[in-house]
């Protein structure tokens, strides 16, 4: 099923999960690697007090007519 969407300086990703700041006190970055490697997520947003773990959403591509 969709998650939120956000649009961040014209790219969209889907939020699979936010989590407070708080969580990650202590070994901040080795955990939301580790969250972001868990959830499959392939970007991190921030925003005022979540970190969002997202994940890109690519633009349709058309066949040309032939």
């Amino acid at each position: 099923m969709f998650g939120r969407l956000f649009n961040h300086q014209g790219k969209h990703y889907r939020i699979l999960r936010e989590i407070p700041f708080i969580n990650f006190d202590k070994h901040g970055m080795e955990k939301i690697k580790a969250w972001r490697d868990f959830l499959g997520a392939d970007h991190v947003l921030k925003s005022r007090t979540h970190y969002m773990f997202c994940e890109t959403i690519q633009e349709a591509e058309y066949p040309s007519p032939t």
